[in-house]
């Protein structure tokens, strides 16, 4: 399994993260996450403010994959892995302080994700 080393939660840290999920029908959505966070070598996690598609899709199809760009200077990661839906514990907590902190609601759920595969952004895989 790939590991996320300093470098990649760094960049994670300053730069836009997205998700990409696709419901049981294949059908696929996008979203920005402001909130993603690496957790540990293996995991992302982000908060998810509403049932929307992505909550949704997670439900349905738990592969997503998360990816961290610079668009002008072409550079991040592509993150694959398996998603679940937490709403209560550590993390659950950590992310409801965050969230108030900033102002916002108290996340539906905090968005677990295992990563199994890490790309660059030409799809190069990452050992």
């Amino acid at each position: 399994m790939a590991k996320i080393t300093s470098e990649m939660r760094e960049f994670v840290k300053r730069e836009h993260c997205l998700v990409a999920t696709a419901d049981q029908d294949g059908c696929p959505n996008l979203a920005v996450k402001g909130s993603t966070m690496v957790i540990d070598e293996e995991t992302l996690a982000f908060g998810e403010l509403r049932s929307g598609k992505t909550y949704h899709n997670i439900i349905k199809n738990p592969l997503v994959l998360m990816v961290a760009a610079n668009l002008y200077k072409r550079t991040g990661y592509r993150f694959l892995g398996e998603a679940k839906l937490i709403t209560e514990g550590i993390l659950a907590d950590r992310f409801a302080e965050m969230f108030a902190t900033m102002g916002n609601p108290h996340p539906l759920a905090v968005v677990q994700v295992k990563v199994k595969e890490i790309f660059d952004l030409r799809g190069k895989r990452l050992e």
